[in-house]
């Protein structure tokens, strides 16, 4: 994968729109595993974002209010 993504735990508002807006649902409320990046607990839901199906639209960064995630570029 030539980029990861990286979630700013801070301005998360754990609103979904993140979950709603992704084409291939990488990004769901669902149990975390070793190979998924955690977005945001909220009332006892993962919102996760499963590396192996990402990939990499950046549709859930637009669908975010608050910018809450990103996409890094790795070499």
């Amino acid at each position: 994968m030539p980029y990861k993504i990286v979630p700013l735990y801070s301005k998360c508002i754990g609103c979904g729109d993140c979950v709603t807006a992704c084409p291939i649902n990488a990004i769901g409320k669902r149990t975390a595993r070793a190979d998924m990046v955690t977005l945001r607990v909220r009332n006892g839901k993962v919102e996760v974002v499963n590396e192996e199906l990402c990939d990499g639209c950046g549709v859930c960064i637009e669908a975010c209010p608050t910018k809450a995630i990103k996409i890094e570029f790795v070499q």
